[in-house]
């Protein structure tokens, strides 16, 4: 049973143009994400394509900053599996399932993300 679906795109530019990108990235990045990003050859892409796998897991939820910012509850560990905190965790059923898949080009990245039981 499919219980949230969310896609979400960006500009991979955005990430390589931002203007204040310290303060930025630790706003919606771990600490863990800021140091897995900075060992990648192309940090760039990789903060594209985990900001857009967690943009599409909040819009699965049904949640977006209207409810306030939940970037840094919704992350990845070392093999790229969803680990959830703080509210985010409490509206995951013990028994569904989270989904993602991502993709990028140097122009843009994608991420899709499915919950089901």
């Amino acid at each position: 049973m499919l219980l949230g679906i969310g896609i979400d795109i960006i500009e991979t530019d955005r990430f390589r143009t931002l203007r204040n990108k310290h303060e930025y990235l630790h706003t919606t990045f771990t600490q863990a994400e800021i140091e897995c990003g900075q060992q990648k050859p192309n940090h760039d892409i990789f903060w594209a394509h985990t900001f857009a796998s967690k943009e599409a897991i909040l819009k699965a939820f049904s949640i977006g900053l209207y409810y306030g910012s939940f970037w840094q509850q919704v992350t990845f560990d070392a093999a790229y599996r969803v680990v959830l905190t703080g509210y985010v965790q409490t509206l995951h059923k013990p028994t569904s399932k989270i989904r993602i898949t991502h993709s990028c080009s140097r122009r843009y990245a994608v991420g899709c993300a499915l919950i089901h039981h």
